[in-house]
């Protein structure tokens, strides 16, 4: 009893790739169906008089429709997968992102003066507009949160006197150094504050659009970098530069971008290290709602640093590993700035590169000879072409001419050889680069790989001492992408660089795909979850408008089958659903990622004094260096409440938060039972749901004709109707379970919110102890007395319990969260019901032969209508309209080309070759070729 499926139903055996291209098309052309039946509905029902009109049941039933079909196709335009773009300062993120999204110079790249300030998003533009072609929101701070930041920067600098005296971390900067520099940031303040341009946009958001790139991307540029922009002061008066990122949270644009469309949104993030003050809990939010994340580190840079380490901070490590994202396909690592090498450094460790370097200089050598004996050839040629002038005899004349001529023969072949000399330095030149970066790219991912799979067999081993049940979980590799952004766009300029002659040596296509493959169990689940909420939508339709049913009329009460079938079967339905649902919700709160809880509370008990002693210290997490806070350092933490701050004493970029640094160390005792139930338990209820309800839906659906065969035994030779249309109703059960499936992907990805949560509460409740110590103004030794009251309130004040209290916090937002699931699952069950109902009654309304008084059912609350024959005949005028539309509609699922684009090569080649044959060896532009007076 299975209804007839459309193409994009059967893909069980393609690939994700393929699957993913077929399934979007069939989005894509259901969704532009969807807008023809809307439209054609609407217009016939404005076009008409009310006595014109089909009866209210068939009215209500066309309005529900049409907003259901609207709700569906701005959902599919609310589709969000955000793919975080991160790394330091000058790691080239913002080139390689207009790389991506194939749109030159919209983030402002290539000036270290000019780099990107603030976060920023990219996502597809829906907008048709022309004026709208490129759209962004700017999204300013709030007063409150500017207002914070100051209070922070001014009351830093009250501490001026003490900033001006010696101290340890600042002993090479002069007295009038200093000053400047307070003059400086004070002047800066008060330029900002004098800018009513920008005062009166906090708290508010400003729009931008444009249908040119350039114009559009010169708008945006002021409110992405870091650079000074003319605004006009107070009064009209006073021009001053000023940088506005400080007052911006983060910019919203919107393109036209190819790998956008299906809902990938791009991010601009900053390394964590990289942020502060009130934003940082701006890309603190983005980062919670990471599907991917790309990790940018310049090639030079990688090659100087330990780049494992420089790539992510152990605590962003350990929020990836919790957050189920620390694998091949959470995230990747991006080699940026690829053609930014010298492969004449690497010859002395080299033997190729040392072979290529002496046949290069052979070509020199041979195009030095060539030039030189095409320079005596040139003479010769202007001596004999001066004699043949002036040559009286005709006989001599002639013979100086064919003299020329074999000269010039001559020279022809020399130039031949000196442009096959060119062709094939460059070509030598271009496979040393290519040689030089292909080495350095494999040196760079031994050593990134060989990084990264220490810090994981450490991270194991702390486990196993940690967990008494911890299971040694496999390192997964991540991909490592070499890329040259500045290659990609000289190819598609038609000026390859050299090693780069196609879009491919560049690494951005194969990063392109990556992020396409990466994320396709996520859009698959999204894309996939429409279609059924579209085929419902289809089959709805199909049923009221059907009229293959005129063979199968009866003549039977509404009434009677409203209580037979509809009512009795729905509530058959509804309470298999029930059991359903318990057993569903059952499995779900066996799903404790908070089970590790008591080992982790003994932890806190015995190793939370330690932690906050340990928070006078410069290097908190390296016991061997024993140097302290300066008293500024210090003073700044405590004023912040043990919140981010970066110090940047002594020329170093050292980073504070010792609130998430403790709540981290808790997170260590839990990651394993975290990580397990989150991401591996969770999700797979979803199988041992769809197991449950398979069969006992078959029962139904089964029952259910034959019902309909019992109560009408003149139907035994038109079975294959009603089974038809019983089996239609299976898509309820798919758009139950894509319901299902998102709302436990969902918990899933609610992951950093709650286990976020140890943190904020944690802060929360040392408030009142920074306050004390924060109260300590006068005195000597100010900051060992702060320290000391500090260990004072975790010790034995109201701070000794704050971690236990703090992770009971977290478990309770789990639980708040996934009461939401089984909250929402209960309502996924009632929903499926109501639509099994109204399906039911479709159906019947078919079947019925219209009574006398012309009965219909109202298909949502099953009251018995009368319809006119004025309404009758325009329901069956309607009906007729939208059967034409829907054999369309099913024409293009059917029909339309969903073979998917054989999938490409796109990684790096390990060999290269010329992007196209050099035809032109008979240039004869440089010939200097003269026949004149010959």
């Amino acid at each position: 009893m299975e209804a007839s499926r459309f193409r994009w139903q059967k893909i069980a055996g393609e690939s994700p790739t393929v699957r993913m291209q077929i399934q979007e098309k069939a989005l894509d052309d259901g969704i532009d169906q969807l807008d023809n039946h809307i439209k054609f509905i609407e217009e016939y029902i404005g076009d008409n008089s009310d006595t014109n009109l089909p009866c209210m049941a068939d009215i209500d039933f066309l309005k529900k429709w049409t907003q259901d079909a609207r709700d569906l196709a701005s959902d599919r335009n609310a589709l969000e997968l955000l793919i975080g773009v991160q790394g330091q300062t000058g790691a080239g993120k913002s080139s390689l992102l207009n790389a991506i999204l194939e749109c030159s110079g919209l983030l402002p790249s290539s000036n270290a003066e000019a780099s990107t300030a603030t976060i920023c998003r990219v996502a597809f533009n829906h907008s048709d507009e022309p004026k709208e072609l490129f759209r962004a929101v700017v999204n300013f701070r709030t007063y409150k949160d500017v207002k914070e930041e100051l209070d922070y920067f001014f009351g830093d600098l009250q501490e001026r006197e003490k900033l001006l005296s010696p101290d340890a971390e600042d002993a090479n900067m002069t007295d009038e150094e200093k000053s400047r520099m307070l003059e400086e940031l004070a002047v800066s303040i008060q330029d900002t504050a004098d800018k009513i341009e920008v005062v009166k946009y906090i708290g508010s958001t400003k729009m931008i659009h444009g249908s040119d790139r350039e114009e559009f991307s010169a708008k945006i540029k002021p409110f992405l970098d870091s650079t000074y922009t003319e605004l006009t002061g107070k009064s009209g008066v006073g021009n001053r530069a000023v940088a506005l990122w400080p007052l911006i949270d983060w910019v919203d644009i919107y393109i036209k971008a190819p790998i956008l469309k299906g809902g990938l949104v791009l991010v601009d993030l900053p390394g964590l290290s990289d942020v502060v003050g009130g934003r940082a809990a701006v890309a603190k939010r983005y980062y919670e709602k990471l599907a991917v994340a790309v990790i940018v580190t310049p090639c030079v840079r990688a090659a100087d640093e330990r780049t494992g380490v420089t790539l992510m901070t152990e605590n962003q490590e350990l929020q990836m590993r919790m957050d189920g994202k620390l694998d091949d396909r959470g995230y990747c690592v991006v080699l940026s700035k690829a053609d930014d090498i010298s492969w004449k450094e690497a010859i002395p460790t080299d033997p190729i590169l040392k072979e290529n370097s002496q046949r290069l200089n052979s070509l020199r050598n041979q195009e030095v000879a060539t030039n030189t004996s095409m320079e005596a050839i040139k003479g010769r040629i202007a001596t004999q072409k001066t004699a043949a002038k002036s040559a009286s005899d005709q006989e001599k004349k002639k013979a100086l001419a064919a003299e020329v001529k074999t000269l010039k023969a001559t020279r022809e072949k020399y130039y031949k050889t000196k442009k096959g000399q060119e062709k094939k330095r460059s070509a030598l030149e271009a496979s040393s680069t290519f040689h030089a970066v292909a080495e350095r790219n494999k040196t760079l991912t031994r050593r990134i790989i060989g990084d990264l799979k220490k810090r994981h067999n450490n991270f194991m081993s702390r486990s196993l001492v940690q967990s008494e049940g911890a299971v040694v979980q496999p390192f997964v590799q991540p991909r490592i992408f070499p890329v040259s952004s500045k290659a990609y766009w000289n190819v598609v300029d038609g000026k390859p660089t050299p090693g780069f002659p196609t879009a491919r040596y560049t690494g951005i296509p194969a990063l392109v795909q990556w992020l396409r493959e990466a994320t396709i169990p996520q859009r698959e689940r999204q894309v996939r979850g429409l279609l059924h909420r579209l085929l419902g939508l289809f089959q709805r339709l199909r049923t009221w408008s059907d009229d293959q049913c005129r063979t199968h009329k009866l003549k039977a009460s509404l009434e009677e089958l409203e209580t037979a079938l509809a009512v009795a079967k729905s509530d058959e339905l509804g309470n298999m659903l029930q059991r359903w649902r318990k057993k569903a919700e059952g499995r779900i709160k066996r799903c404790d990622p908070c089970s590790a809880k008591g080992k982790a509370s003994k932890f806190a008990a015995a190793r939370f004094p330690g932690i906050v002693e340990t928070w006078i210290m410069r290097y908190p997490g390296q016991r061997h260096l024993t140097t302290k806070l300066s008293p500024l350092t210090f003073k700044a933490i405590v004023r912040r409440r043990g919140k981010d701050f970066t110090s940047r004493a002594g020329g170093l970029k050292l980073k504070y938060n010792w609130m998430e640094a403790t709540s981290m160390q808790y997170k260590e005792w839990i990651v394993q039972e975290w990580t397990d139930a989150m991401h591996k338990n969770l999700p797979g209820t979803e199988v041992y749901a769809r197991r449950d309800i398979e069969g006992h839906w078959k029962n139904i659906t089964d029952a259910l004709v034959n019902t309909f065969l019992q109560l009408f035994p003149d139907l035994k030779g038109q079975e294959d109707y009603i089974r038809r249309q019983i089996a239609g109703l299976v898509s309820i059960l798919e758009e139950l379970m894509d319901k299902y499936g998102q709302r436990i992907a969902w918990l899933s990805s609610q992951s950093p919110s709650v286990h976020g949560a140890l943190q904020e509460d944690l802060t929360k409740r040392w408030q009142p102890g920074f306050a004390i110590a924060e109260a300590i103004s006068s005195g000597s030794r100010l900051t060992q007395r702060r320290h000391a009251a500090l260990v004072e309130y975790g010790t034995n004040g109201k701070g000794k319990h704050s971690l236990t209290e703090a992770a009971n916090t977290m478990e309770a937002k789990f639980e708040t969260k996934r009461q939401r699931v089984i909250d929402g699952i209960k309502l996924d069950c009632k929903d499926a019901q109501v639509k099994f109902e109204e399906r039911l009654r479709l159906i019947i309304n078919n079947m019925v032969e219209p009574s006398d008084t012309g009965a219909r059912m109202h298909v949502a609350s099953g009251q018995v209508m009368i319809e006119s024959e004025e309404s009758r005949n325009s329901r069956l005028d309607l009906q007729r309209g939208i059967r034409l539309k829907l054999i369309k509609w099913a024409d293009v699922w059917n029909l339309a080309n969903y073979e998917a684009e054989e999938e490409s090569e796109t990684d790096i080649p390990k060999k290269l070759t010329s992007a196209a044959e050099d035809d032109d060896d008979d240039d004869d532009d440089d010939s200097d070729d003269d026949d004149d007076g010959i």
